[in-house]
């Protein structure tokens, strides 16, 4: 997640890593608060892929969970994308 460009924030992650980021989903939101809102409420609710460490993805290691969430994350995030 990011309040900057996608596509800087990709490649600041590929420049500390072998995995190759993507970018799955992308909202635009207004305020980087509601960024950071909406972040906390999607790491509080869904576990850490916790075969993603730190030392082999330096940034941005703990925003990644897993798979098996991801269907319930893009439904959180086309919600909260409607309303702000």
């Amino acid at each position: 997640m990011t309040n900057n460009s996608v596509y800087t924030r990709i490649k600041q992650q590929s420049l500390n890593t072998s995995y190759k980021p993507l970018e799955v989903i992308q909202i635009s939101l207004n305020k980087g608060y509601e960024a950071r809102k909406l972040e906390k409420e999607i790491l509080s609710k869904f576990p850490r892929d916790a075969s993603v460490t730190k030392e082999i993805f330096s940034d941005g290691y703990t925003e990644v969970l897993e798979n098996k969430s991801f269907d319930e994350i893009k439904g959180i995030l086309e919600n909260y994308a409607k309303y702000y």
